[in-house]
């Protein structure tokens, strides 16, 4: 994110933590929400999952929610992921 973005003060003041993922798990992410929630999501939404995944013990008996956005993802790259 770029800090002159105008999301940029928004997020600085609500977000207090950041988890990076790599690509491996935002298609585990991806596959799933398919597999078994059902629900077909784009690498945005599966880099958020991925990122709750992987911090799973700090949100252990805390609610969460997860953004999920989209189901813009090509079909050739979904048959690759499941």
């Amino acid at each position: 994110m770029e800090a002159d973005t105008i999301t940029f003060p928004m997020c600085r003041d609500a977000i207090d933590r950041f988890v990076l993922v790599d690509e491996d798990a935002i298609a585990d992410g991806v596959r799933r929400m398919v597999v078994q929630h059902h629900t077909l999501v784009e690498g945005a939404a599966g880099a958020a999952v991925a990122g709750a995944l992987a911090a799973a013990e700090h949100l252990a008996g805390k609610q969460v929610a997860i953004v999920l956005c989209g189901a813009n993802i090509d079909g050739a790259r979904l048959k690759e992921l499941l």
